[in-house]
């Protein structure tokens, strides 16, 4: 599983509870991505999503981002 969460206390908090709880699931994750959302600019979309694709062993996604709109 690919996890993508904001680099702050809710998004940070968000990943250590899913980390605790995903070996009782026989969950693993990778390509795990830590997003600053002051620095976050839009082209840096592509990356985050081409780091997944790439990943052939993904098999879900995770998001625990806290965006303002």
């Amino acid at each position: 599983m690919s996890v993508v969460h904001t680099d702050n206390e809710y998004g940070n908090h968000g990943f250590e509870i899913l980390s605790s709880l995903a070996s009782n699931y026989n969950v693993c994750f990778t390509a795990t991505q830590r997003v600053d959302k002051e620095k976050f600019r839009d082209t840096d979309y592509d990356n985050v999503l081409h780091n997944i694709i790439n990943k052939t062993d993904v098999r879900g996604e995770c998001g625990t981002c806290e965006w303002e709109t």
